[in-house]
């Protein structure tokens, strides 16, 4: 039986396992020194950095540890092409809505169809998120570590152990990600936030909160980093117009 995380619990030393790393990493003909970041930042921390695998042997992990890391270089959020609905809505769901708000079935029926639509959006706009915080930090000394190549990490610092994990809202984390968190140096940066004008809840945007994250430690001859809302839902439309099938509606 497959193990839950091998290269966590290995016996190796960090010798044998940085060894083996580039033996496979030349097998396969990768070479990117993001990817030799990564590794090293997850060394720092084994038990809490490598994601689960459920492989056989720390061989097979490192594979595909490295193949996802450069597919999802090869095929970034933005060249996705939409999928269908793949699990089955609660049929409970539907009918309640239907009695409790008196609706007839074709009524509750597009309400659901909209409710599904809007959930896989937000997904991917989850993913873009990403993507457009990397064009923007990548010549100031951060990687993004796509490919869920470190736990609970999107980026990290070429130059040292600072990580940092970015969610969309921030009721989007998930228990077991807050969870590994603890006892780490893993930041966390949500891009929106709820607040209240004349009592009705409103989007407060927290992109200073990452600029000052980016910024830190920026020599002064540096260009500082300054994403704002307004040059991410540009970087969105462009997406849109670029890859209409980004999304579908089916």
């Amino acid at each position: 039986m497959a193990k839950e995380n091998v290269l966590a619990n290995s016996d190796m030393s960090e010798k044998e396992l940085r060894k083996m790393y580039k033996e496979i990493k030349d097998d396969m003909g990768v070479k990117n020194k993001d990817l030799d970041v990564i590794f090293e930042v997850a060394m720092l921390d084994r038990e809490n950095l490598f994601p689960n695998q459920k492989k056989d042997s720390e061989e097979a992990c490192l594979r595909s540890w490295i193949s996802k890391f450069i597919q999802s270089k090869k095929n970034p959020p933005s060249a996705h092409i939409g999928e269908g609905k793949k699990t089955c809505s609660d049929p409970a769901l539907a009918k309640f809505v239907k009695i409790a708000c008196g609706l007839d079935g074709d009524k509750v029926g597009k309400m659901e169809k909209a409710h599904n639509f809007f959930m896989s959006v937000e997904n991917i706009l989850g993913e873009l998120l990403e993507e457009y915080i990397a064009e923007n930090v990548k010549d100031l000394g951060w990687i993004w570590c796509s490919g869920n190549t470190l736990r609970a990490v999107d980026f990290c610092k070429e130059d040292g152990p600072v990580l940092l994990q970015v969610k969309n809202k921030n009721n989007t984390e998930n228990s077991s990600s807050s969870a590994i968190r603890k006892g780490t140096k893993i930041k966390k940066w949500c891009r929106l936030k709820t607040k209240k004008e004349n009592g009705e809840p409103k989007p407060s945007y927290r992109w200073d909160k990452l600029n000052d994250i980016i910024n830190s430690g920026l020599d002064d001859d540096e260009e500082p980093c300054e994403m704002s809302e307004e040059d991410y839902q540009d970087f969105l439309k462009k997406v849109a117009k670029r890859n209409p099938d980004i999304i579908t509606k089916d």
